[in-house]
């Protein structure tokens, strides 16, 4: 069966990087990269005449943002295709920006450098358009930005994984959230759930416990106790993960 490509337009200020992204997404069959710009204006000129299936779109441009030329397109009634940020910017206040105000066209990231495991990633992106043609809620934008929401009543709190200290078992089904601002968040998840969607560097050593491994300031090898930075209070390493991590830490 012929699968008709899907029809992107790719926005990149940076000539080289806009050159060597659209060469790489059209090594796949699927794509076809049917305009290219490095500015507000010409992407909004493109993504007008074109009415593409998704833009691959860099936050900072020529003449803007890519929430600019989102904006534009939204405040003259436009319909918005799905968008990949292909951005190398890692501040929480864009992430918010993807979050609350585009949360309903921003499928993927696309995280600078885009060649390491570019197969993965191009394949992800692909994916990701797929899934939003069908209408279906395959995207976990919150997880590529590094970022996962804790509500607790009236608020919804956002935290970064780089932000946790540790994690702890509370019962009942649920985990509270120890972030390095001191801040403890409850959220209703079992550990084993949440630890699948953290990074690797969030790493249980308990049945109660997962931690930070930059957190950490020293091990008692003697007690089986880690003391985490600014914290006086050690926390056990259970039996069956102490080896783990020390040949996690070699």
């Amino acid at each position: 069966m012929n699968l008709k490509p899907i029809e992107v337009v790719v926005v990149e200020d940076e000539p080289l990087v806009l050159e060597e992204l659209v060469r790489g997404l059209e090594e796949d069959p699927l794509i076809n990269v049917c305009g290219q710009a490095e500015d507000v204006d010409s992407a909004y000129e493109l993504v007008v005449s074109h009415e593409p299936d998704a833009i691959f779109l860099d936050i900072k441009l020529i003449g803007g943002t890519g929430f600019d030329l989102l904006r534009r397109l939204k405040t003259e009634g436009r319909v918005l295709p799905p968008v990949v940020l292909n951005t190398g910017h890692e501040r929480f206040e864009y992430a918010l920006t993807a979050f609350n105000e585009f949360h309903d066209v921003v499928i993927h990231i696309l995280q600078k450098p885009f060649f390491k495991n570019w197969e993965k990633k191009r394949r992800e992106c692909l994916k990701a358009v797929a899934a939003r043609k069908e209408n279906r809620a395959e995207t976990k934008l919150l997880a590529a930005l590094g970022i996962f929401s804790v509500r607790n009543k009236n608020h919804t709190f956002f935290v970064t994984f780089d932000e946790i200290q540790y994690l702890e078992v509370g019962g009942s089904g649920t985990v509270h959230v120890i972030v390095k601002d001191g801040r403890k968040l409850h959220l209703n998840r079992t550990l084993t759930s949440l630890l699948q969607e953290l990074p690797p560097y969030i790493l249980q050593v308990s049945r109660y416990n997962a931690v930070n491994i930059q957190c950490i300031s020293y091990i008692d090898h003697e007690k089986h106790e880690l003391f985490l930075k600014g914290r006086k209070k050690g926390l056990p390493i259970g039996e069956g993960y102490y080896s783990n991590l020390l040949e996690l830490l070699k």
